[in-house]
């Protein structure tokens, strides 16, 4: 209920909204700067912040951490890797290095902080790739562990969890002939 409101106005393809943990910031992708980024609005005073400053890089998806002062960012060039960026700005830091063919994208929390679910993939895309394409899997941040967590043919891509982490919802794509 209720009555939208626009946010953002302009020529720019502004994606993938996402709200703060507190609700007083939203994260968005956008192209605003003539490059792709990461920004947020801050709705008490109403303007907008830059957080990645890439000239060269494309950013597919973010997600803000539990305590709302970081994002993890999905960018890259061919594979897209995860980043974390302090929501003022900075160069970030890639949070999975390896395999380097690992395409990570579509970063989200559950209620334990030390978890980043994610979407991946081995390699670039192919328009006649066959299934699977994507997997669920979880990196863990104080190990740097990077756990697979799904193996479906039709794949899963993504993830949200519930606010208790009971309850855990994604994409999957399977036809039956």
């Amino acid at each position: 209920g209720g009555k939208a409101t626009q946010l953002t106005s302009g020529m720019a393809f502004d994606t993938h909204p996402k709200f703060s943990p507190d609700g007083k910031q939203i994260a968005f992708t956008s192209d605003r700067s003539g490059a792709e980024a990461v920004w947020y609005i801050d709705m008490e005073k109403q303007d907008t912040v830059q957080v990645t400053k890439d000239n060269d890089q494309h950013v597919q998806s973010a997600e803000w951490t539990p305590d709302g002062n970081y994002l993890v960012v999905s960018k890259g060039t061919r594979n897209l890797k995860l980043f974390l960026f302090h929501k003022d700005g900075g160069g970030g830091t890639q949070l999975i290095k390896a395999p380097e063919t690992m395409k990570t994208v579509e970063p989200a929390f559950g209620p334990d902080e030390k978890y980043i679910w994610f979407s991946w993939r081995n390699g670039a895309w192919n328009y006649n790739a066959q299934l699977p394409q994507y997997q669920l899997a979880v990196y863990d941040r104080e190990t740097g562990e990077v756990d697979r967590k799904t193996s479906r043919y039709g794949s899963a891509f993504a993830p949200t969890l519930s606010p208790d982490g009971k309850w855990l919802v994604y994409g999957s794509r399977y036809n039956e002939q």
